[in-house]
């Protein structure tokens, strides 16, 4: 199917690559990679949401690992990307997601509480944003009580509530 240009056959090639470079290292990890580019950049290029939102995710793992910037570069294409697929598809929560992480790991806070604060407009009680809001109000921008008021809207759900009162204690710890 993908040899016959079929666009989700050659979106899902690009994802194996990118999920298969996870598990390689070095040359191997970089050859994945670029592989999994390949099938994905052209599409995006073209403007499909899902290669565009696919290949800034492929950026963020290739331009990091444990959380931590390996490639700078990368990390700022898929910023790049992840912007231009919430332009193709704004109400598309799973950007909004990605470009909060990447603009966590780039050390750019208040544009990623602009950006989380976005995506609640479109997804209220969103889980993935909400998260990233607490982590961000309490590593990053040092404000407990905002993180506590966010943790709050977070949906008491059975996959919700360890995350919950883990950071119940750790932040009710902190105003005691």
């Amino acid at each position: 199917l993908a040899e016959e240009k079929n666009i989700l056959a050659r979106n899902e090639i690009g994802i194996l690559y990118r999920e298969w470079a996870k598990e390689k290292r070095a040359d191997e990890k970089e050859a994945k990679f670029k592989q999994a580019e390949e099938w994905l950049k052209p599409l995006a290029e073209e403007k499909n949401f899902l290669a565009s939102n696919e290949l800034s995710l492929l950026y963020r793992f290739w331009g990091c690992e444990n959380y931590k910037i390996i490639a700078r570069a990368k990390i700022e294409l898929s910023k790049e990307w992840y912007l231009k697929t919430i332009r193709l598809k704004d109400d598309n929560i799973q950007s909004y997601d990605g470009l909060c992480r990447v603009l966590i790991l780039l050390e750019e806070f208040e544009e990623c509480e602009e950006w989380a604060n976005k995506a609640l407009k479109i997804r209220i009680n969103d889980s993935r944003i909400l998260k990233i809001m607490v982590d961000l109000y309490y590593y990053h921008l040092k404000n407990n009580s905002k993180a506590l008021n966010i943790l709050n809207k977070v949906p008491n759900t059975s996959r919700n509530l360890e995350y919950i009162e883990k950071w119940k204690k750790k932040l009710l710890n902190n105003f005691v």
